[in-house]
């Protein structure tokens, strides 16, 4: 699967994918190639993160959570809402889904406003839910209905 968006400003999988080119985490890769076509040469793409596209989706209930994370030197480029716009349209138009949602810590400001701008709303707070650096955080728990999804030019495959 070839995923693209906005110019394709960033790619989930380099033109010639290789061993070489896969996270250590070995989860889906971010490649950006500012400005470049999609088909640039391997050595002009840059690794900007990574995505979660869930290993098992909710089949009865048509639903599935999303999530990703970006490497400090590719954030405040608006990477973060063109991958989740072009998650949303693989999500609700290629697998069928009715459903997605991300679980953030509330004070990730970045991928709340990412979440938002493709239509997420906030429906709730999970109180001290997340573990992190020696202290329970909250997560907000948000969702996006594909009756209530507006595709954008972003979105394409």
């Amino acid at each position: 699967m070839r995923l693209g968006c906005c110019s394709a400003r960033w790619s989930s999988a380099p033109a010639t994918s290789g061993s070489d080119l896969t996270p250590a985490s070995g989860l889906p890769a971010v490649w950006c190639s500012p400005g470049l076509p999609a088909s640039t040469a391997n050595d002009a793409l840059v690794l900007t993160g990574t995505i979660r596209w869930p290993t098992v989706i909710d089949n009865h209930n048509r639903s599935a959570h999303i999530g990703l994370g970006l490497l400090p030197s590719a954030r405040g480029k608006g990477y973060g809402t063109d991958v989740v716009a072009v998650l949303c349209h693989y999500g609700f138009v290629v697998r069928g889904l009715q459903r997605l949602q991300i679980e953030t810590l509330a004070d990730n400001a970045a991928m709340l406003r990412s979440a938002e701008r493709n239509g997420f709303v906030r429906e709730g707070v999970l109180r001290s839910s997340a573990w992190v650096m020696g202290e329970f955080l909250d997560e907000v728990l948000l969702g996006l209905l594909v009756r209530d999804w507006k595709p954008t030019s972003k979105a394409y495959l």
